[in-house]
């Protein structure tokens, strides 16, 4: 009977892990079309863009500061609001990067 519980505990363990790890990558987010995921749709990536350097927010210094000097460094695309925000994110790391990731 030894042999049985190991088995039920190994499959118990299993199932949580399974659980656990569907949790972690996303599994709702799977469910959906890409355009419900898409922040921006059609948008236009200028030929050779290379998007500038930043230092990215980790939600510890001040909003503003971080939204000016972005802004700034992408100056060149200020009328391409598409662009703006498709990029934005990337400029965010940590707890700044989860909370805009879970914007609808």
């Amino acid at each position: 009977m030894g042999g049985y519980d190991r088995v039920d505990d190994l499959q118990e363990k299993c199932e949580t892990m399974n659980q656990d790890m569907q949790a972690l990558c996303g599994k709702e987010i799977l469910k959906k079309d890409v355009y419900d995921i898409c922040l921006v749709s059609n948008v236009q990536i200028p030929h050779k863009f290379k998007l500038p350097d930043f230092e990215k927010y980790k939600g510890i210094s001040c909003p503003k500061d971080h939204l000016t000097m972005y802004v700034r460094k992408i100056s060149t695309y200020a009328n391409d609001h598409q662009v703006l925000i498709h990029y934005f994110q990337d400029s965010l790391t940590g707890a700044a990067l989860k909370w805009y990731m879970n914007l609808d």
